[in-house]
């Protein structure tokens, strides 16, 4: 059984601990997966769903934060502890979050395409564990991950300025855990770069990447504020991605 650091009631991430490192990676898998993630998104673009927010159903709430140094203000999602969820759902309590959601939904325009269980969803199940073992030969932490969705970005469409501070699913359940732990390492894999935009940018970090298809991006200390990342608004083309989140064990 793996128990989180973290795992603990109404956790929330905080700017202290390294700074973050940004990677990347290129054609990062064989070309025949690649290819045959790349064949699927285009095979089944109308089978995405619109991606849900966190909100009244979930423990997971987003906080506003403003940047130390560099002033930009950004979202950053932490845990709420089981009894406060509770007591929310049964109006005991003030939300205390009060966030415009349809606001913020409209700040994350994309869709998702859950692959669990399917023959793409064990493509990006081993590049998670390839990458489990790339975070312990660089930085000593073993891991384990949430997220096994593709994403699509269509025009129009881009993320709003954030953290991933904390995992957003279940997946806390299987570990016996009392909430979501602090993500500490992200990826975002890229499956396609026949689209117009769509950069990631990392303001505090100067780091702008033009996403290149078979590409990855790995970064760690995810909750820090220098961090804080989103992406550009697609002004032509699908953008196809399939994100990770890892917290250490």
């Amino acid at each position: 059984m793996l128990i989180n650091k973290y795992g603990v009631a109404g956790v929330r991430a905080k700017n202290d601990g390294p700074l973050p490192r940004v990677m990347i990676f290129t054609d990062f898998l064989e070309d025949d997966r690649w290819r045959q993630l790349y064949n699927f998104c285009i095979d089944n673009d109308d089978a995405f769903s619109p991606a849900s927010s966190s909100g009244s159903d979930s423990p997971i709430r987003w906080e506003m934060l403003t940047h130390s140094k560099y002033g930009f203000e950004f979202s950053r999602p932490y845990s709420i502890s089981t009894e406060e969820f509770e007591l929310l759902r049964e109006n005991a309590i003030d939300e205390p979050e009060p966030i415009d959601y349809e606001k913020y939904k409209s700040n994350y325009q994309f869709q998702i395409f859950c692959v669990e269980n399917t023959e793409i969803g064990k493509i990006l199940e081993d590049s998670k564990i390839k990458l489990i073992e790339i975070i312990k030969s660089i930085y000593g932490n073993d891991t384990y991950w949430e997220f096994q969705n593709i994403t699509r970005i269509s025009p129009g469409g881009g993320m709003d300025m954030h953290c991933d501070g904390q995992f957003t699913g279940d997946g806390y359940k299987e570990f016996n855990l009392k909430t979501n732990p602090v993500t500490d390492f992200s990826s975002i894999y890229y499956i396609n770069d026949d689209f117009d935009g769509g950069e990631i940018e990392f303001p505090a970090l100067g780091i702008t990447y033009k996403p290149k298809a078979n590409s990855l991006v790995l970064f760690s200390n995810s909750w820090h504020e220098d961090s804080a990342h989103h992406v550009k608004d697609v002004t032509r083309g699908i953008r196809y991605m399939a994100q990770g989140f890892f917290a250490s064990c």
